[in-house]
């Protein structure tokens, strides 16, 4: 879908079947590179809060995350910080 439509940023989850979200955000950087595409902001939602988890999201190209449970102001802090109104 994203190479599709027209996006201002991406959620993903970062544990999901066939294409986890790291894989698909690393497949993403890649498309965008080769294409010279501007760089389009992905959002991690991952259930790891764990130490280490945060730089793991960013080492695969995502530029942010919220963390499950997802609190509505976070989520909401973290979609201000990246959307880019045209």
């Amino acid at each position: 879908m994203w190479e599709e439509g027209t996006y201002q940023l991406i959620l993903t989850d970062c544990h999901m079947p066939n294409l986890d979200g790291y894989d698909m955000t690393r497949q993403i950087r890649q498309h965008e590179k080769k294409t010279n595409q501007k760089k389009i902001p992905i959002i991690a939602v991952t259930g790891a809060a764990m130490s280490g988890d945060a730089e793991y999201c960013y080492s695969a190209g995502m530029d942010d995350f919220v963390s499950k449970p997802i609190q509505l102001s976070d989520l909401r802090t973290t979609l201000k910080k990246w959307y880019v109104h045209d």
